[in-house]
């Protein structure tokens, strides 16, 4: 036996398991020296309603009352339309032949080539063709019995003529002789075709062949060009002249067989995948096959049709709605992972076993559960990848006798690396530069500060877009992310560059080349704060430059933020001491009600201002004096009628107090004079405080100017007031003459008139500030 025989190996089960084709050999059909492989068929989707639909279909039609309908695959690339197409397709034939089914791959601009070569035609089925001209000549029965009931020719009498009419109703009595023996005119019967027609077609080509489909002499010529080939002679001398080319002349061929078809009650499949394809052309040829698609599926719905067609879930927004009216939508939604392992089981089992035979216990062996689990979450529930990776992990784990070893998740991890890491460094780079530029988005060298050797030993360097001086967009190229040490090299390279920035000067965008997983692609979104994007996906360039603006205006938005942050910051700041401003200003406003308030029975002092020590006692003299005015010292108490224990005389009764003028003027002038004297104070106060205290210097000629101003405005203010003494005659102030010496002279002794305490409180205090000013001077030695 030869090494070939002893050690055959194990043919990889997943080999070209990705590819549907629609058209061609079925897969049934043995090609070469591989032996046929049927195909899978895992149970669930959209495929159980599928089948019921086609069943009532086949079902009216089989009852005589067969009813159109248009139904759509809808799902994203690789969830298996083509797939469920093409078991839809095996259906119909394995109920036989009889019906006609149109299978059309993909749309194209030049559908007359599509058309006239890849479309089964009537002509090229023995079958159709007869029953396409049954359904002529049915269509001439009525037309030419129209005519006989009208009696247009003026050839028949009554009885004849009714038996002629039932006869071609009941399709007894050929047409075409009726017409030849009483010289009907032809064109008469192909005017009445093309009133049959129109609701289908506006091209009178069709009608003009279908009335001389049945004449012997035309029949070749017009199967001809119904196939697509150019019109003979014959044709073109009655009116047809072109071939059926383009968009619209395909729709309306299809559409007359389908009406033919219809009048007969048989049942009639058109399928068409990758009807998103339509949506890359220019819009005059997307708009033209649209409209003309739109069409048809009224004729297949009208005339009792089946049409079922492919199409992915963006451009099925895109249709009008009228076609949302008239089409069933079947959804294809991702597959779970009990359906992805039943998918991987099939292939690496084979064909099902019979109903009696044990269950393997492993029957997607030699894959382990962790793998095909880890297949499950990689591929996103898409079958197609499903199958493409476990073809590569198939074919990694292959060992030198062709056996593969057992798949582990490290295998599968490999697998997709090699399978999916497709393009170099530079490349993706070049792709960066490519997309950005066509943007205006220019690469920059890397920010000061950032050590880029640092950021290149977790993954490659980044891609850096300067937005503005301060804020960068890092745009960090890494490989697969299949697990979590691919997501914590990601963190490593995030952090590290945001620890140049803070967060909100720097962006980080991660460019996957490779495979990301919907689980995978959310987990670094939490750690970058941005969705990362795959070099393979089919709109990258659009996504990358979408996504560099957004994150380019969220670094604006946050510069601004900031910005605003800053000033709330300080307009916070300003307003706390705003408010604490307020709130002391208030507390003054309140101390100074209640002192006025209670002014008149006060037993408090001024509290002592910054002041020289000697000057100090003049004002606290004059305040005592002004105060015993204010409490009345030296008068008796008011009497209320009441003894020392609160209690009245027995039989006392409330008797009202008498107030005399002097005493309420004195009250009056002594709370006047006490402001007069307390407002003397603060401005000498803040006089003081302002040529520099106990500590200052000497002071120029407008500080003497100013305390010179402030002590005379308080003398000239108390001569005016009225006498302060409780002796003093009416009228006589409380100062007396203004001498111009006094103030540098001593002054008198103070006694308890409070009017003499107040005339010389201005020359005192005067002499005394100017000598504490010159005792801050040094002394000479």
């Amino acid at each position: 036996m030869s090494q070939i025989d002893s050690n055959p190996g194990r043919i990889n089960p997943f080999r070209g398991s990705t590819s549907v084709q629609l058209e061609g050999f079925d897969d049934t059909t043995t090609v070469g020296n591989d032996s046929p492989r049927a195909r899978i068929h895992i149970p669930g989707g959209p495929w159980p309603d599928l089948r019921e639909h086609l069943g009532d279909y086949f079902e009216s039609a089989e009852n005589g009352r067969v009813r159109g309908r248009v139904m759509a695959l809808v799902g994203g690339y690789g969830l298996g339309k083509s797939h469920i197409a093409e078991k839809l397709i095996s259906t119909v034939r394995e109920r036989g032949s009889s019906q006609p089914i149109w299978v059309i791959g993909q749309p194209f601009t030049d559908m007359g080539s599509v058309y006239r070569n890849r479309i089964m035609h009537p002509r090229d089925d023995f079958n159709a063709r007869a029953e396409l001209e049954r359904a002529v000549t049915d269509y001439h029965s009525d037309v030419v019995a129209d005519l006989l009931d009208r009696d247009e020719s003026g050839l028949l009498q009554g009885d004849q003529e009714r038996d002629y009419v039932r006869g071609l109703r009941e399709r007894r009595i050929d047409p075409q002789k009726i017409a030849q023996t009483y010289d009907l005119d032809q064109e008469l019967i192909q005017r009445r075709l093309r009133e049959h027609l129109k609701g289908v077609t506006d091209h009178r080509a069709f009608a003009t062949a279908l009335a001389l489909l049945l004449r012997r002499p035309f029949n070749s010529d017009v199967w001809d060009w119904l196939s697509g080939e150019r019109p003979a002679q014959s044709l073109r001398d009655r009116g047809i002249t072109g071939a059926i080319d383009g968009i619209q002349m395909t729709f309306d061929a299809l559409a007359v067989f389908s009406f033919v078809y219809g009048q007969v009650k048989k049942p009639y499949v058109l399928v068409l995948d990758d009807f998103e394809k339509v949506y890359s052309w220019r819009r005059k040829e997307r708009m033209l096959f649209i409209n003309a698609f739109e069409m048809l599926v009224n004729c297949y719905v009208n005339e009792g049709g089946l049409l079922v067609f492919c199409i992915q879930p963006d451009s099925w927004g895109k249709l009008p709605p009228s076609l949302h009216e008239r089409v069933s939508p079947f959804w294809l939604n991702n597959w779970n992972a009990r359906r992805t392992e039943e998918l991987i089981s099939a292939y690496v089992s084979g064909p099902a076993p019979r109903a009696d035979a044990p269950a393997p216990e492993t029957p997607f062996a030699p894959f382990t559960r962790p793998a095909v689990g880890e297949v499950a979450v990689i591929s996103d529930g898409v079958p197609r990848r499903a199958l493409r990776i476990c073809e590569s992990a198939w074919n990694t784990a292959l060992g030198p006798r062709g056996e593969p070893a057992p798949i582990d998740r490290r295998t599968v991890h490999r697998a997709v690396r090699a399978d999916y890491e497709t393009r170099s460094t530079e490349e993706v780079y070049s792709l960066l530069d490519k997309a950005l530029t066509e943007e205006q988005w220019g690469r920059a060298a890397g920010p000061e500060g950032l050590n880029e050797s640092v950021v290149g030993s977790h993954g490659h360097a980044p891609y850096w877009v300067r937005v503005a001086d301060t804020s960068w967009i890092a745009i960090v190229p890494v490989g697969s992310v299949l697990g979590d040490d691919d997501v914590e090299a990601i963190r490593r390279v995030t952090d590290t560059v945001r620890d140049v920035f803070r967060s909100t000067h720097c962006e980080v965008l991660i460019v996957v080349n490779g495979q990301v997983s919907r689980t995978m692609r959310d987990r670094v979104t939490a750690v970058t704060d941005t969705v990362p994007l795959a070099v393979g996906e089919r709109r990258f360039a659009r996504d990358l430059t979408l996504g560099v603006a957004k994150l380019a205006d969220r670094l604006r938005t946050s510069s601004r933020d900031a910005q605003l942050e800053r000033v709330r910051d300080r307009l916070d700041t300003i307003t706390a001491q705003q408010s604490d401003i307020m709130r002391r200003l208030d507390s003054v406003e309140v101390g100074i009600a209640r002192h006025q308030h209670a002014s008149a029975v006060r037993t408090d002092r001024t509290p002592e201002l910054p002041l020289p020590d000697t000057v100090q006692p003049y004002f606290t003299a004059a305040f005592a004096g002004v105060d015993r005015l204010l409490d009345g010292s030296g008068e008796p108490p008011p009497d209320l009628g009441v003894d020392g224990t609160g209690m009245a005389a027995p039989g006392g009764r409330p008797h009202r107090m008498d107030f005399s003028a002097r005493r309420m003027e004195l009250l009056g002038t002594a709370a006047h004079a006490r402001n007069l004297v307390k407002a003397f104070q603060r401005s000498l106060a803040d006089w003081w405080r302002t040529v520099g205290g106990a500590e200052g210097g000497p002071i120029d000629r407008e500080q003497q100017q100013s305390l010179f101003v402030i002590c005379r405005s308080f003398e000239i203010s108390i001569e005016v007031l009225p006498p302060l003494s409780t002796t003093g005659s009416p009228g006589e102030g409380p100062g007396g003459p203004f001498r111009t010496g006094s103030w540098e002279e001593p002054a008198v002794p103070y006694d308890s008139d409070p009017g003499a305490l107040l005339s010389a409180l201005a020359g005192d205090v005067l002499r005394s500030t100017r000598a504490a000013v010159r005792s801050r001077l040094p002394r000479s030695p």
